[in-house]
């Protein structure tokens, strides 16, 4: 779901993530939450193909002894419709037989500090909860990053899902189903570099 972007700063940038100067930099590598000053917070909405609704808001304040953040994030498609066979050979046809709906939403609560005026660290519990029709599972895991400014050339490290875990499912049609999926493990390096006028970025 990160990949649709967490804000149109972000989106204007490529979805380079890891220079984002608000609140909603939750969403992306945790030590970003340093150039927060006293209070941010975003709220960012949007539709895809005129079908998925897609949103974020996010909080963070600085205190004494770091920033702290939370968000929340979700996409989702309502009234899909289920379809059915009625009939049987030639005269087969699909018909309606009602609706679902799919929802996947991400929550994160980070914390970030600064060791140095150079280097910043960031950490994110991460709750993962998906569902779709009657299936409906649920997940947890980390995300640790870090940001390095050498002079004006600002570097940022991050990983999301450090712990190997599963998203569990369970269907509340059929109480003897058991489902599972893999939560990916994602390394992300980028750079900015101001020139000018312009602002020169890379994403690895």
């Amino acid at each position: 779901i990160t990949d649709l972007g967490s804000s149109a700063e972000m989106i204007r940038r490529g979805n380079i993530e890891g220079f984002s100067v608000g609140s909603n930099a939750i969403f992306e590598n945790p030590a970003s939450l340093n150039k927060v000053n006293v209070l941010s917070t975003s709220v960012f909405s949007s539709q895809i193909m005129k079908e998925v609704n897609y949103r974020n808001v996010s909080l963070a304040f600085k205190s004494d002894i770091g920033v702290f953040g939370i968000g929340y994030m979700d996409a989702g498609v309502d009234d899909i419709i289920k379809t059915k066979l009625s009939g049987s050979g030639d005269n087969a046809t699909v018909i309606a037989d009602g609706a679902f709906s799919y929802k996947n939403r991400v929550i994160k609560v980070g914390y970030q500090s600064s060791i140095t005026e150079e280097l910043h660290l960031g950490v994110n519990a991460v709750g993962y909860i998906n569902e779709i029709h009657t299936y409906s599972g649920s997940g947890y895991n980390l995300d640790v990053g870090a940001i390095y400014s050498f002079s004006e050339l600002d570097v940022s490290l991050f990983a999301r899902n450090i712990i190997p875990t599963k998203i569990e499912y369970s269907d509340t049609a059929d109480s003897t189903y058991q489902g599972e999926e893999s939560l990916p493990l994602q390394v992300i390096f980028s750079a900015a570099y101001p020139f000018g006028d312009l602002d020169i970025l890379g994403q690895l």
